[in-house]
């Protein structure tokens, strides 16, 4: 599960413009097809479009991401308070 959210603390959330997206899961049966990284794809080229320069992801998986370019940023709190690993990525 890819769990995007639009809080962020402090001085960081005055820096980053907002694309968000909620949520998103996968079936057992999806897995192993790489669509993780097709929906990272996609987003990079939404995001170059509409002039953004780096996505963050916050999530509880560990090692997806690293996959497709992403970079560990920190830990935050998401939208229920719960600890949750960012990751960041350039667009372009």
């Amino acid at each position: 599960m890819i769990e995007f959210s639009n809080r962020l603390d402090g001085a960081d959330a005055k820096k980053l413009p907002r694309l968000n997206c909620c949520r998103i899961s996968m079936t057992a049966v999806a897995a192993g097809n790489r669509y993780a990284g097709k929906l990272l794809e996609y987003a990079r080229g939404l995001a170059k479009r509409d002039g953004y320069r780096q996505i963050y992801i916050s999530t509880g998986n560990i090692g997806l991401y690293e996959k497709y370019g992403c970079a560990f940023w920190k830990v935050m709190k998401n939208a229920k308070g719960d600890d949750c690993r960012v990751y960041t990525v350039q667009v372009g």
